[in-house]
């Protein structure tokens, strides 16, 4: 999508359309969540996966008229293995300050939000919250996720990126302090507690939008694929290990404990802030 764009002249609307893109995104999520049960109930499970193979094939065919992009492909030596350039280019990638520190910072945000999210289920059933309001809080969060991608491109423009991450880091501290509050406050507020929740877990989207943005404007045609990849390999492994981590945190240290040691995080999401402050990112 950026050397799309890149190749038009049209590289700064990069953030405008990935946010563009995550919105389209969110809605199919929010969709097949809220009609994936319908579906089975109403047509069978054989029906069900018949028109998932047809959006499918209908996502191949879209993909066979995506142009080719010859500047953003990597010519590599006769005398050079491709692997060894792959891997070169991964030690460049962790050699990057810049980039470096945007991944890290990525990568922490992710787990912090992930555990938000996972976080409302488990405090819906401490403060026994009717279960049919379960659906409903779920459902909110999707559509706060289509918001936050909705919005994400004109708050980048508006603010760029070192507001935007002071900006992530008061959503995700209030969101905290909400998440914290859920189980010690009076019944009535709990659902206040959820909706900050809420909004800190969708402020992922404009964590990612952002800090995509900054990688693909720091970073050659060529050698995008592969830092990109080594992006999603590090936000994977941060994600992963905040979801192995967090059932065991549950049940040894209880949910309010859980939230208080995740929220220690925040302070090399702040530290961090700061390097970007002062290159002046």
């Amino acid at each position: 999508m950026f050397d799309l764009l890149k190749k038009r002249g049209k590289e700064g609307l990069f953030h405008k359309k990935f946010a563009k893109y995550n919105v389209f995104s969110n809605i199919g999520l929010f969709v097949a969540t809220i009609s994936g049960s319908v579906l089975y109930e109403k047509i069978g499970a054989d029906e069900t996966v018949w028109l998932c193979f047809m959006c499918s094939f209908i996502a191949f065919v879209l993909m066979l008229f995506m142009p080719e992009i010859s500047e953003a492909q990597r010519v590599v030596s006769k005398d050079k293995s491709k692997i060894k350039d792959i891997i070169d280019i991964f030690i460049k990638t962790l050699k990057n300050k810049s980039v470096r520190d945007l991944m890290l910072f990525s990568g922490i945000y992710g787990v912090m939000t992930l555990v938000l999210m996972w976080g409302l289920q488990a405090v819906m059933i401490e403060r026994d919250v009717p279960v049919m309001l379960f659906g409903v809080i779920l459902g909110i969060n999707s559509l706060g996720r289509i918001i936050w991608s909705s919005i994400s491109g004109k708050l980048y423009d508006k603010l760029r990126i070192i507001k935007i991450f002071r900006l992530m880091l008061i959503i995700l501290f209030i969101a905290y302090l909400g998440a914290i509050f859920s189980l010690k406050v009076e019944y009535v507020f709990v659902y206040v507690c959820l909706a900050l929740m809420i909004i800190g877990c969708g402020s992922v989207i404009l964590s990612r939008i952002s800090i995509s943005t900054q990688i693909n404007h720091i970073t050659k045609s060529d050698e995008r694929a592969t830092v990109l990849s080594v992006e999603s390999m590090a936000d994977t492994m941060c994600t992963s290990f905040g979801m192995m981590a967090l059932k065991p945190l549950f049940d040894t240290i209880g949910i309010g404990n859980t939230f208080v040691v995740t929220f220690v995080l925040i302070v090399p999401l702040f530290v961090l802030f700061y390097r970007f402050r002062k290159n002046d990112l």
